[in-house]
């Protein structure tokens, strides 16, 4: 009997010390840190959804493999207040919700198998929070342009896994323009004298067009002045003839009063 009772004991032990490991799991992670990148990667998975794809279980940007997923389904926003579904707690901002639900609610990540702490691939993603460090790390003479090749295959790999092995055109593509955007910033600034020259293409579009529309103005305004300039030159070349034909006149009137008076 008694050894029964010990078996017991200590298999609930194993389970509540597993149950609590699995609640723990999400404290390790950076709270604010996960929320920025989670905002950097708003456009990439709105992008991915608004065309339909789907994104490959590999990939550590899934949502579901998002360490905090459970979270973000058991909180709403109402006036500006982040209130938990599940106690109805309000609480004023978004990294305080997730807080709460964490220590109030541990028991919403034991089902869930996502282990991916978005807040580790801050500096990949552009956080805010990195960003400065980054820039400045750019900036260094002691910049390793080594170190930002790796990053920047590393970050290669992580977009890569996100579509399928085999992708058709428009993947490919869409694959391009999110590499392009978010790991082609890793170069030392005296690397070819590049000084953030990786930003959003769209961007660097809208920036080339404004470039051309100010190249084009400059000629027009250029093209009126040489114009009005020749307008002026000719009118004045045209009107020489006429003012030496007056002088002409004038002085032969002035001989023909001093001849008269000579007489």
């Amino acid at each position: 009997f008694f050894l029964i009772v010990f078996m017991l004991a200590r298999w609930s032990y194993v389970c509540i010390f597993f149950a609590l490991s699995l609640s723990e799991a999400p404290r390790d992670c950076n709270i604010e840190l996960s929320l920025e990148a989670q905002e950097s990667l708003d456009d990439f998975l709105d992008t991915l959804e608004n065309e339909g794809m789907e994104i490959s279980p590999n990939c550590p940007f899934r949502p579901e493999n998002n360490v905090f997923f459970p979270v973000e389904k058991s909180f709403r926003i109402k006036r500006n207040r982040w209130r938990c579904k599940l106690c109805n707690t309000n609480t004023r901002s978004e990294e305080s919700v997730y807080e709460h639900i964490i220590s109030a609610h541990p028991e919403i990540f034991n089902d869930h198998q996502g282990d991916v702490c978005l807040g580790n691939y801050c500096d990949i993603l552009g956080c805010e929070t990195s960003l400065e460090d980054f820039n400045a790390e750019r900036r260094s003479s002691q910049c390793s342009d080594r170190a930002m090749q790796e990053i920047r295959f590393e970050c290669y790999s992580y977009f890569k896994s996100c579509f399928p092995s085999s992708q058709t055109s428009k993947e490919k593509e869409m694959l391009d323009t999110f590499q392009d955007l978010y790991c082609n910033r890793f170069y030392c600034s005296h690397e070819n004298d590049i000084e953030m020259q990786w930003q959003d293409p769209y961007q660097r579009k809208q920036d080339t067009l404004w470039w051309w529309l100010k190249f084009s103005m400059f000629l027009i305004v250029m093209a009126i002045i040489c114009v009005y300039y020749l307008g002026v030159f000719l009118w004045k070349h045209d009107s020489t003839p006429r003012n030496d034909l007056q002088s002409l006149r004038k002085r032969k009137s002035w001989f023909a009063r001093e001849k008269k008076k000579a007489f």
